[in-house]
């Protein structure tokens, strides 16, 4: 809300200024300025109080409905596309690896022990691929540090 009451329209306002008096130049303003002005806003996350607490709350947001992972993601400062070409990439080399860790659903309980799973099913989310394109060079720069 705050985003796009206040930040847009300042926004909006100060690159028209800028394109303007030819501080920026960018060729096609005048023509799609949508282009330039279609930004996303992502706002610093503040670290907790009690972290434990805030996780298990988050947890039960999500699971219960009244939050999106999405709305978690962002509350921390993070783009919730970046995490999950992020994520995606973290399972796929752990799955390479053969690691299972305790933050992954899909193998083990929210305690930690092994998932349960019946003979004869099927794996619903079977082998995470890797990700592919651009997102797994930004993914790979930002492993190495080069942002």
């Amino acid at each position: 809300m705050m985003k796009d009451q206040f930040y847009q329209p300042i926004y909006d306002a100060w690159l028209e200024m800028a394109v303007l008096s030819g501080a920026l130049n960018l060729p096609t303003y005048e023509t799609e300025p949508e282009r330039y002005e279609a930004v996303r806003w992502v706002c610093r996350g503040y670290h907790y109080v009690d972290p434990q607490k805030e996780i298990a709350a988050q947890k039960a947001a999500v699971r219960s409905g009244f939050k999106t992972l999405a709305d978690c993601v962002a509350e921390n400062g993070g783009d919730f596309d970046e995490f999950l070409v992020a994520r995606q990439s973290e399972l796929a080399k752990l799955d390479e690896m053969n690691i299972i860790t305790d933050t992954d659903p899909s193998a083990v309980n929210g305690s930690g022990a092994s998932q349960y799973k019946p003979a004869n099913t099927i794996d619903a989310f079977g082998d995470t691929p890797a990700p592919g394109g651009e997102d797994a060079e930004n993914v790979a720069e930002e492993d190495l540090g080069n942002y």
